[in-house]
């Protein structure tokens, strides 16, 4: 092997188009559609576990003893844990449909198509994260 042969040995390599070295970055499989698909499930898992979390708050909130107890020493902490898990419950809402909307794998269509699909994605998350929610008869704007 000579000299300048030890130099070029990898230079076509460089040259080839769409990927880096065998790493492609856009298309199916690539590093992007990947990463997005991470993201989507980490969402999806973050809003699973915060709607769990919730659903427990709930379930002490709204027990007759917790109630009873709460009742009569602080009546405002039964509407600030009524008011906490409904924002969990809104939160997790939120996390699933944003998890909807970075998952790639459920775009079809031509660009266009795709490009309004994810508009109304986004505005329905905006919706959710910022609706209003009722509390103890009371409704409280999320922010």
């Amino acid at each position: 092997m000579g000299f300048f042969s030890s130099f070029t040995r990898g230079a076509n390599k460089f040259f080839k188009k769409g990927t880096i070295g065998k790493t492609k970055i856009f298309g199916k499989g690539s590093v992007l559609s990947k990463g997005l698909g991470d993201v989507s499930k980490g969402i999806g898992k973050a809003g699973s576990v915060l709607g769990s979390v919730g659903k427990v708050a709930s379930s002490v909130i709204s027990n007759p003893i917790t109630q009873g107890a709460l009742g009569a020493i602080a009546p405002e902490l039964l509407v600030g844990g009524d008011a906490l898990t409904a924002g969990l419950q809104t939160g997790s809402k939120a996390l699933k449909q944003g998890s909807q909307l970075t998952k790639q794998s459920t775009y079809r269509g031509n660009p266009s198509q795709v490009a309004n699909n994810i508009l109304e994605r986004a505005s329905g998350v905006a919706n959710t994260a910022s609706g209003t929610t009722t509390v103890g008869g009371q409704s409280y704007k999320m922010m």
